[in-house]
């Protein structure tokens, strides 16, 4: 069982009910989006009122979030390299489509009777969109990181292309390359950045002062820049 129900002061909540659970339990997550569990023989009047008498901490909770600096994950920013259009059909098809062209345009369509700002569409245009990052980053990281190697005459095993949202790449002892595919909605100084990085571990498979002297010698002297303003992107 799922519903979603709106609220003045706090919006969009989404109640799910989980067999499992023992309790009632209210999650805010990077999204700022309010998930309610609801256990095995609890109703939907009983967390309402739970998630009511949480209000002020729900509240408090999407603030905090809000004044993260993290990276627009979702329909709010793109780099030249991703394009997305939605669009409204008159349609009876209860579903969000999707469709990619020219390998890096997206057009996502909804029938008209659907809001797309509920939660579960917008975690829907996600799934398409993690489609499209797909697309694109197989195609553009992979050419980019053989076009640096070439530049920098550091040479890798292989590379992967990833799913990865804790780290935007690795490099093994055996010098195979992964690249998060998220990767492709940065500025394409921080992506040459990465992968400069993780090329720089194939000569040195630590984080030791000769590591980052090279980084910073192919990064011409930015290495410190770089990463400060890396750290301002996240993956939500």
């Amino acid at each position: 069982m799922m519903e979603e129900r709106n609220y003045p002061e706090i919006g969009s909540v989404l109640y799910k009910k989980n067999n499992k659970a023992r309790s009632y339990r209210i999650k805010v997550n990077s999204r700022e989006e309010i998930h309610v569990t609801i256990p095995l023989f609890g109703t939907i009047k009983q967390a309402e009122k739970f998630v009511l008498s949480k209000k002020n901490w729900i509240i408090n909770s999407k603030s905090r979030l809000s004044k993260k600096t993290v990276y627009l994950y979702g329909l709010k920013q793109y780099n030249d390299k991703v394009s997305l259009n939605i669009i409204s059909q008159n349609e009876q098809k209860n579903i969000i489509s999707f469709k990619v062209e020219n390998m890096t345009e997206m057009t996502i369509t909804f029938p008209e009777h659907i809001d797309i700002n509920k939660t579960s569409s917008q975690e829907q245009i996600r799934k398409c969109l993690d489609k499209l990052l797909s697309v694109v980053a197989n195609n553009y990281l992979l050419d980019r990181i053989r076009e640096i190697s070439l530049e920098v005459k550091l040479e890798y095993n292989s590379v992967k292309i990833t799913s990865a949202k804790t780290r935007w790449g690795s490099c093994s002892g055996k010098n195979n390359i992964n690249l998060s595919k998220y990767l492709v909605m940065l500025p394409e100084n921080l992506i040459d950045y990465v992968i400069i990085h993780e090329l720089c571990h194939t000569v040195h498979k630590n984080h030791s002062k000769e590591f980052h002297k090279l980084v910073d010698y192919y990064c011409l002297g930015q290495e410190k820049n770089l990463i400060k303003e890396l750290k301002e992107y996240h993956i939500l």
